[in-house]
C-alpha cells in the first residue's frame, strides 16, 4: 500500500512538473518583444578596439537601445584577427535577440573577397539591421610632397602606397588605385594605423594611401597636412564635391568600371549593426523599428556626426539594406580572381 501511495505521489509530481513546464513555455512564447527585452541584458559585440569608429558607434547605439528596451546593454570589444573575431563570434551566437554586433561592412565583405581564413563566417550568417556613415574612399598625398596633382602621380616611378593589414580595406583600396591607374607602384602593408600611414606620407617615406574621410583620424584635412587627389567612384562625393572622381581623370570601361562601382556602392566605409540570422521575427521587427527611429532622432544623428567629423547623410535599415548587402555579396566571386592577381603583382 505504501509503495502504491508513493508511486501515485510521483505521478502527481511529474504531472505538475510537466504542467509548469508547459505553462512556462507558453508564457515565453506569448511574451511581446517589449516584455521579452525588459530587464534583460543585451550584448553588442564591437568589431574594433576601444576608441575606434566602430566602438564609439556601438556605445551610442547601446545608450539608445538600453533606454528603449528598459534593459541593460553592454559593449564587448572583439577586435582580434583583424576584426574578424567579432564577426565570427556573432555568426555563431544564439539568435535569441540578445546578441547584436557592430562592424565595418567593408571589412565584412573584404574578408570574403580575399577568402581570408580568419573570416570563418558567411555573409548570409547575418541579418543587417542598420547601416550608417557610408564614406567613399579617397587617395591622399602629402600637402608639401612632390605629388600635388593627378599628373604628378601618373608620372611618378617606384611609388610606395601605404596599407595596413594584408586583407584590410586600405590594402585593397591601394591595390585598386595601382591597378586602375597602371602606376609604377607597390602596396606596402604593415602600417598599424592611420597615424603611421599619415606620418610616413608626410615624411615622404611613402607616396600616399587610400582611405575614407572617417579613416583620417588625426585632423589631416583641417590641418592641411594631407590632400585628397581623387575619390574611387564614378561620381563626385556630395561630402567633398570639389574632389574629382577617378573616372574623370582616366578613361575606364568594362571590368574597370565594375571595380569602381564595387567601391562606390559596396566597399564604401561605414558602420553596421548586425545580428545572427534566425532571431524570432517579432523581436527582429522590434529592433528594426527602434533602429529606424534612431535614424530620425536629431540627437542620435548629432552624436554620429560628432564621432564621424562631418554631417552624415547616409542611413539605411530593414529589407532594403539586407537586399543591398546580399546583392553585393553575390557579386564578390567575380572579383576574387582579379584581387588575387593584384596582390601577386603589386603587394610587397
Amino acid at each position: 500500500m505504501r509503495n502504491k501511495t508513493m508511486f501515485s505521489l510521483l505521478l502527481i509530481l511529474l504531472a505538475m512538473g510537466l504542467l509548469l513546464t508547459s505553462c512556462k513555455s507558453t508564457t515565453n512564447e506569448t511574451l511581446s518583444p517589449e516584455e521579452f527585452y525588459e530587464g534583460k541584458t543585451v550584448t553588442i559585440v564591437a568589431g574594433g578596439d576601444p576608441g575606434t569608429i566602430t566602438d564609439l558607434t556601438s556605445r551610442i547605439i547601446a545608450n539608445y537601445l538600453g533606454t528603449d528596451i528598459k534593459g541593460n546593454v553592454i559593449v564587448e570589444n572583439r577586435s582580434e584577427a583583424g576584426g574578424f573575431d567579432g564577426m565570427n563570434y556573432t555568426a555563431e551566437a544564439n539568435p535569441d535577440g540578445l546578441t547584436l554586433a557592430t562592424c565595418s561592412i567593408v571589412k565584412l565583405l573584404s574578408g570574403k573577397i580575399l577568402n581570408d581564413p580568419a573570416a570563418q563566417y558567411e555573409i548570409d550568417d547575418f541579418t543587417f539591421i542598420l547601416s550608417m556613415n557610408k564614406s567613399q574612399t579617397y587617395f591622399y598625398v602629402s600637402a608639401t610632397g612632390p605629388y600635388q596633382s593627378f599628373g604628378d602621380l601618373l608620372a611618378g616611378t617606384d611609388l610606395k602606397i601605404a596599407a595596413g593589414s594584408a586583407s584590410g580595406y586600405i590594402s585593397l583600396a591601394g591595390l585598386t588605385v595601382v591597378e586602375l591607374l597602371d602606376l609604377d607602384a607597390k602596396v606596402i602593408t604593415g602600417f598599424e594605423n592611420n597615424a603611421a600611414r599619415s606620418l610616413a606620407t608626410q615624411r615622404g617615406e611613402v607616396t600616399g594611401y587610400a582611405t575614407s574621410l572617417t579613416g583620417l583620424t588625426g585632423g589631416e584635412l583641417t590641418e592641411g597636412t594631407l590632400i585628397p587627389l581623387f575619390v574611387i567612384a564614378t561620381q563626385r562625393d556630395p561630402v567633398r564635391p570639389d574632389i574629382p572622381a577617378i573616372t574623370e581623370l582616366v578613361n575606364l570601361s568594362g571590368d574597370d568600371i565594375a571595380l569602381v562601382e564595387l567601391w562606390e556602392n559596396g566597399l564604401a566605409s561605414g558602420s553596421a549593426l548586425i545580428a545572427p540570422i534566425g532571431i524570432p521575427e517579432d523581436r527582429l521587427d522590434f529592433i528594426n523599428k527602434l533602429a529606424s527611429s534612431w535614424c530620425q532622432d536629431e540627437s542620435f544623428r548629432q552624436e554620429i556626426n560628432l564621432i564621424s567629423g562631418y554631417e552624415v547623410s547616409y542611413y539605411a535599415s530593414g529589407e532594403l539594406l539586407n537586399k543591398s548587402v546580399y546583392d553585393i555579396a553575390d557579386s564578390l566571386e567575380s572579383f576574387q580572381a582579379r584581387f588575387a592577381e593584384m596582390i601577386e603583382k603589386y603587394r610587397l
